[in-house]
């Protein structure tokens, strides 16, 4: 590669990461407030409890390695037998279509909420965006459930150099873009300063069930560790909110942004002196070290 070319290549990045920086800056002043401080962590070591597949292979195989360590579990985890049996101390949610007035109509969503209110009888920190505050749904569960302590962040999206980044990161005045809940959850126990952080469940094996009809309808089969058999999955067919059929590419760039968001916090995660490992018993995320327990 010429000079001239590394030159170019070097001032179009600087110049990409400053305007990026911009951006992401103007949004912290417009949309970030100051939130409480995260809750202490009990232990030096937490588990992240992702929904994929391959979490029940771990439940079976770890569950008294998982004992051990502070718990973290994501989305509609509440539903499950491993719930009340586990008490994991923090949930994260982080889709609004959990508070929103279209999803207090979904069944799944219903019956999480129920299910933290019905199952919960021990201490649980409930870490939720702060724009989903005045949620109707979330303020009835607290109402009703005082051993539940919600925990507010702020979905900022920030983007460009690194330095400023993970300044906004550290003050949790910003974060990466969470493509998935996985997301949100490495960000905020890299931030609540764990020594040792593992993922269980990361399979984001999403492509393995993509396929596309004949009418160019692109479809999917979503597996969760509650019902891992493609087999007997029906195909969904995929659509934006506008109803706009997705494409390929649309599709691909959503799994990217994903496996990026994961990247960006291995880097974040080294400034804090945290130290990330995969535990999933199947996996495709590279950006951490993989591990396997006799």
């Amino acid at each position: 590669m010429s000079t001239f070319t590394s030159v170019s290549m070097y001032l179009s990045d600087f110049l990409t990461k400053g305007i990026q920086t911009c951006i992401s800056l103007v949004r912290v002043l417009l949309m970030s407030r100051p939130v409480t401080h995260l809750p202490s962590p009990q232990n030096k070591i937490c588990s992240i409890l992702g929904n994929g597949p391959s979490l029940s292979t771990s439940l079976e195989q770890h569950l008294n390695i998982m004992k051990d360590t502070d718990l973290v579990c994501v989305n509609t985890f509440a539903t499950y037998d491993y719930f009340e049996q586990l008490k994991p101390e923090n949930y994260v949610i982080i889709d609004p279509l959990f508070f929103s007035e279209e999803g207090s109509k979904s069944e799944v969503i219903i019956s999480t909420f129920k299910s933290l209110k019905d199952k919960t009888t021990w201490n649980l920190n409930l870490f939720v965006p702060l724009k989903v505050k005045k949620s109707a749904i979330l303020q009835e569960l607290l109402a009703q459930k005082p051993n539940i302590k919600v925990v507010y962040f702020n979905y900022t999206i920030f983007e460009g150099f690194d330095f400023i980044k993970h300044f906004f990161f550290s003050k949790g005045l910003a974060m990466p873009q969470c493509e998935n809940v996985m997301i949100a959850t490495l960000y905020l126990m890299i931030n609540r300063n764990y020594e040792y952080i593992y993922l269980y469940g990361a399979d984001h094996s999403w492509h393995e069930h993509i396929s596309i009809r004949e009418d160019n309808i692109l479809t999917i089969k979503v597996l969760h560790f509650y019902n891992p058999d493609a087999a007997k999955e029906k195909e969904m067919p995929l659509y934006h909110q506008d109803n706009k059929r997705k494409t390929m590419a649309n599709q691909f760039l959503s799994i990217s942004k994903a496996f990026r968001g994961h990247e960006i916090l291995k880097v974040y995660a080294d400034t804090k002196k945290t130290k990330i490992f995969n535990a999933s018993t199947k996996s495709y995320v590279d950006a951490f070290e993989r591990v396997k327990f006799n």
